[in-house]
């Protein structure tokens, strides 16, 4: 025989909230003072709709109301099952709200494991861990096999960039762990672990008191929540997230060790995986470097022959359409030829700095003042925010070079009318420069790749180098470089220098 799950309905008004709990009898709710559950609004019938048992559950129904009764913004034709969470409307929105919560029954105590079995499992977890160097495919065995110590039902996966925390790996509902879409999570407790170095764990938060959660966690009704670190010699390198909104019983001391020994080899599988990556990321693009060198010196001489010869026969030739001809043989001899440079530059590696000391606006400025006639031409609207004036070690020529090839790919992202924006803005100990377009955007995939040398994204012209440049400008600087972007809502690209510079690269 089912069993009538617990649940109440929740009413909150200007008088304050009160938690209504629900019988296994039908109850009515209407402006009449005999109804069960008294909602005082002039558009609300005296007895407006009930509430029924119905299996396990609850549902409700319209009982003749003038106004209509709706569930989570749809009407109720006949009966509507409540789920949990479920908001009630009853006539038209007003000054009160009803939501259906369901009371889930006190946890069952995890069985105990002994000694053996947590060090079996150990070991099973470890070896597929280590039995890849794919970074991606690592970081979903690491955040599966922590899911499957904790018994949670969500996880996420964060490695520290910087001093953010990047979304790696992703499990809930079966969900693609790609997916662009926003998550959301106690974001209080992951940077605190991040910054601390020590694991929490959290249990019964819906008991607690409101002063005592964050409004993420009573925003998402979190039950418990899970967050170790992954450190390689006390530093932290990122942090395991994972929680539940269901009451579960949280690891016990030893299953505690156990996710922390978990975490630990999970933190050098990272980094193996990572070093692993980043050589071979190194040799293949010092492969493609020399390859692309030696193609570019064999084609220049050739070109520059072309150029001359074409621009001899339209000097030359009296024709308007055999000169409109050359000039488009020309134009494209020109365009070859700054590929080939770019190719040159790129296989050639990072020259040395030649810094001076130069407020960072003033050189936004004049690159600014150069491009204003090209945005006026593609009738591109420009805003300027420009509001710091610290002044930082730059090497002028190659940030040029940077805000050249940022805001030229903005460029080829938007239409007429859109609007390029460049701005830059004091944190603390640090100086950002950001620059906007609300043009077409990019997925998630693609935003991840766009400063990986020759490769090009949507563009009419280029063999993507341009931000695999723009990294390298960056890094000699001590910057950071962050993307964000969205399909049809633009792109972002920011760059964050400290104002303590001891000394930039020079690879």
């Amino acid at each position: 025989m089912l069993q009538l799950r617990k649940a109440s309905l929740e009413v909150i008004t200007p008088q304050g909230r009160q938690s209504v709990p629900l019988a296994d009898r039908p109850m009515t709710l209407g402006r009449a003072d005999d109804c069960d559950i008294v909602i005082a609004e002039p558009f609300v019938s005296a007895c407006h709709a009930r509430i029924e048992p119905d299996g396990e559950g609850y549902v409700v129904r319209d009982a003749g109301s003038t106004n209509g009764t709706w569930v989570d913004n749809t009407r109720v034709q006949g009966g509507k099952r409540l789920e949990d969470g479920s908001s009630l409307i009853l006539g038209r929105p007003g000054n009160y709200q009803l939501r259906f919560i369901t009371h889930h029954a006190e946890p069952e105590p995890l069985a105990p494991t002994t000694p053996n079995q947590n060090l079996q499992e150990v070991l099973e977890i470890s070896k597929a861990m280590f039995s890849t160097l794919d970074l991606e495919d690592v970081l979903r065995r690491v955040l599966d096999a922590c899911l499957r110590i904790s018994h949670a039902e969500r996880g996420y996966l964060f490695l520290q960039e910087g001093t953010d925390l990047k979304l790696r790996a992703r499990r809930e509902d079966q969900r693609d762990p790609s997916s662009s879409e926003q998550v959301e999570f106690s974001r209080s407790i992951a940077v605190r672990v991040a910054a601390t170095g020590q694991a929490e764990f959290l249990s019964d938060l819906e008991g607690s008191r409101p002063q005592d959660k964050s409004a993420s966690i009573a925003r998402l009704r979190l039950q418990t929540i899970e967050c170790v670190p992954l450190k390689i010699q006390q530093q932290v390198i990122g942090i395991v997230y994972l929680d539940s909104h269901v009451r579960a019983a949280l690891p016990d001391r030893t299953g505690r060790e156990v996710l922390a020994l978990l975490a630990g080899l999970a933190a050098v599988a990272i980094e193996n995986a990572r070093m692993v990556e980043e050589r071979v990321q190194n040799e293949r693009w010092s492969t493609i470097g020399r390859m692309a060198a030696s193609i570019v010196h064999d084609i220049r001489s050739p070109l520059a022959a072309l150029r001359g010869t074409a621009e001899l026969l339209r000097n030359r030739l009296p024709d308007p359409a055999h000169k409109e001809k050359l000039s488009v043989i020309i134009e494209e001899v020109d365009r070859l030829s700054r590929l080939s440079g770019e190719m040159l530059e790129f296989s050639a590696g990072a020259h040395p700095l030649r810094l001076e000391t130069v407020p960072l606006s003033e050189v936004v400025e004049e690159f600014l003042k150069a491009v204003e006639p090209r945005l006026e031409k593609e009738q591109i609207r420009l805003k300027r925010e420009l509001g710091v004036t610290a002044s930082l070690p730059l090497d002028r020529q190659k940030m040029v070079r940077l805000l050249h090839n940022v805001v030229g790919n903005a460029l080829e992202a938007l239409k007429p009318g859109g609007t390029l924006t460049v701005e830059t803005r004091g944190a603390e100990d640090q100086v950002v420069l950001a620059v906007s377009d609300d043009g077409c955007g990019m997925d998630s995939r693609t935003a991840a790749r766009v400063c990986e040398p020759f490769f090009s994204y949507g563009k009419v012209h280029g063999v993507g180098l341009g931000m695999a440049i723009v990294r390298r400008i960056a890094e000699q600087h001590g910057a950071r470089i962050a993307l964000e972007s969205a399909p049809g809502k633009g792109t972002r690209v920011s760059f964050v220098f400290p104002l303590q510079v001891s000394t930039p690269s020079l690879r």
